[in-house]
């Protein structure tokens, strides 16, 4: 009778595990709005495959607390104005193309945003992101699916715009492995964090950034000429440390 009692005790106990897992999925859902079909067709690519459907899961229900502090550019009556510093080859280039283009169009500035993740991403992009971290998780088995969703699954690191970084990252950057004589975590977590701190110039406390504002994305970081302030080489490494391989 009292093993009855707990055979029956742990599967209602699994079955409101799956039931609140179920809910919180749900409860996203419903909040993503109009783009709830965008969400709807990852959950629908990887059904067949349940550890990427699970990964895909973790994401989507973490999704709701999850932002980008954004800008897009403005003249001096706030109307937009087309101009995309990642169309350039490197950041003194787009520097040289946005004083140009001050001097024709009067008060270019920088305009901050916050948009949702829930209120714009797109199923491509969640898709290719699962994809590509499955892909680095292949050679990196010492890390628990739980441990892989935490911190090489994330398709974000703060609250930067939402960019499609790691593949872009991975061909730049190849070369660090290469580099270190000892192929483990430790040895090229400490190379990666030297390489940012020799390369990137960290300029919190000592100059204020102007543009651009408010936040900068994992490509412009991977811009070495960008001035960075306090959080950002800690970003840059994080998705340094995604997109390789260890």
């Amino acid at each position: 009778m009292k093993a009855c009692s707990v055979t029956l005790l742990l599967l209602l106990s699994i079955k409101l595990f799956a039931l609140s897992q179920t809910t919180a999925l749900e409860a996203v859902l419903d909040g993503a709005g109009r783009n709830r079909s965008e969400l709807q067709k990852v959950l629908d690519h990887f059904r067949s495959d349940s550890l990427k459907y699970k990964a895909a899961c973790f994401l989507i229900e973490n999704m709701d607390i999850h932002y980008s502090q954004t800008y897009y550019w403005v003249d001096s009556l706030n109307r937009k104005v087309l101009f995309n510093e990642l169309d350039y080859p490197d950041y003194v280039t787009s520097t040289i193309a946005l004083e140009q283009l001050k001097k024709v169009i009067p008060g270019v500035h920088a305009m901050a945003v916050i948009i949702k993740d829930i209120d714009v991403i797109k199923s491509d992009f969640l898709i290719k992101n699962i994809e590509d971290a499955f892909d680095s998780w292949k050679d990196r088995k010492e890390l628990s699916f739980s441990d892989f969703c935490e911190y090489l699954l994330p398709y974000r690191v703060s609250v930067e715009p939402l960019q499609d970084w790691r593949k872009i990252y991975k061909e730049k950057f190849t070369w660090i492995k290469d580099s270190v004589k000892i192929n483990n975590v430790k040895s090229l977590s400490i190379y990666v964090s030297d390489y940012i701190h020799d390369k990137f110039k960290d300029t919190f406390m000592r100059e204020k950034r102007v543009e651009p504002l408010p936040r900068l994305g994992a490509l412009q970081l991977s811009n070495q000429q960008y001035l960075m302030i306090c959080f950002e080489p800690t970003k840059s490494k994080v998705s340094l440390s995604r997109s390789l391989r260890f």
